[in-house]
C-alpha cells in the first residue's frame, strides 16, 4: 500500500529517470519495506527497489485515478530537502601587516602634510590678525588724542601708567583682545597677555607683548611689524630687554632678531 500525508508545505523531490514531489511526511510501503525521509536532516539520503506499482492498488488515496500515473520506484533516490546549489562565499580576506603598514604609513604622511600645512595657515593668519590689533590701536589712541602733543597732565597719568582700562572703556582696543575678567589686561591670539601703557617721555605710548609670547610668534611678529609698511610712527622696539631704534631697527630680520624672543614692546609717538 502506498500512503501519503500532505500535512507539510516542504516538498520531498524523488529523482530518477522520473520525478514526483511529495510531502515532507510522506511514508513509502512497498514489499513490507516502510521509507520515511529523514525529519530535519538536510540532505539524508535512502534508496529503495520496488517492483511496478500497481494502480487499483497503489494509488494514494485522495488522488484522482486520472492524475495519477504509475511509474517503477526502481534505485530511486529520495532526499528529505529539496536540492539547493551552495552558495559562493564571497572573498572576504583582509589586509595583511606588511599591506595595513604601508596604508598607515601612507595615511600617516598624508596628514602630517595636510596637519602642517594648517598650522602655517593659522599661524600666518593670526600673526596677521595680530598686526592688524596693532595698527587698530595706535590710530585709535592718535585719533582719541589728537588735539594733545603729550600725554602730561592727562588723568595724573606719568611714565609707565597702564592705560589699558580706559583704552577699553573709550573703545581703542579690538573686542576680541579683551579679557572681560580683567580690563587691565589684553590677549594675543596666544592667550598670552598684553597691555598699553605710557612711554618714557610721555610723547610716546607702547604696546607690550609680556613674557609668555611663543619665541616664534615674538620673531615673527617682530620681522613683520618692522618690515615694509611699518607705521612710521614706530620709533622703537624692544625684544627681549635690547632695545633697536634708528638703522638698527631697520635692520631687525628674522635672522637677527633673537630666537629666545619671548616679549615684545612697540613704541610709537602720539603724533605719528
Amino acid at each position: 500500500m502506498y500512503n501519503t500525508n500532505r500535512s507539510m508545505n516542504q516538498p520531498v523531490r524523488v529523482t530518477s529517470g522520473c520525478e514526483k514531489i511529495f510531502s515532507r511526511r510522506t511514508v513509502l510501503s512497498f514489499r513490507h519495506k516502510e521509507f520515511r525521509p529523514a525529519r530535519g536532516v538536510r540532505g539524508a539520503k535512502r534508496v529503495i527497489e520496488s517492483g511496478p506499482f500497481n494502480e487499483s492498488v497503489h494509488r494514494p488515496a485522495g488522488i484522482r485515478s486520472e492524475s495519477f500515473q504509475p511509474f517503477t520506484l526502481r534505485g530511486l533516490i529520495m532526499v528529505s530537502h529539496p536540492f539547493r546549489r551552495p552558495s559562493a562565499r564571497k572573498n572576504t580576506r583582509g589586509l595583511t601587516l606588511s599591506e595595513a603598514a604601508i596604508f598607515l604609513g601612507v595615511a600617516g604622511l598624508v596628514f602630517g602634510a595636510i596637519w602642517g600645512a594648517a598650522s602655517s595657515v593659522i599661524f600666518n593668519r593670526q600673526i596677521g590678525n595680530t598686526l592688524g590689533d596693532i595698527m587698530q590701536i595706535t590710530q585709535n589712541v592718535r585719533s582719541l588724542y589728537s588735539r594733545q602733543s603729550t600725554f602730561s597732565g592727562l588723568s595724573g597719568w606719568t611714565t609707565g601708567s597702564n592705560i589699558t582700562e580706559a583704552m577699553v572703556n573709550a573703545e581703542v582696543v579690538p573686542t576680541e583682545m579683551i579679557d572681560s575678567g580683567d580690563l587691565t589686561t589684553l590677549r594675543s591670539p596666544w592667550k598670552t597677555p598684553v597691555r598699553i601703557q605710557i612711554g618714557s617721555l610721555l610723547t610716546t605710548f607702547e604696546i607690550v607683548f609680556e613674557n609668555t609670547l611663543p619665541s616664534q610668534a615674538c620673531v615673527a611678529l617682530t620681522a613683520r611689524a618692522i618690515g615694509a609698511g611699518r607705521d612710521k610712527g614706530l620709533i622703537e622696539v624692544n625684544v627681549g630687554g635690547t632695545s633697536y631704534t634708528g638703522n638698527a631697527l631697520g635692520n631687525l630680520t628674522t635672522t637677527t632678531i633673537p630666537n629666545n624672543c619671548t616679549n615684545v614692546t612697540f613704541i610709537f609717538n602720539l603724533k605719528g
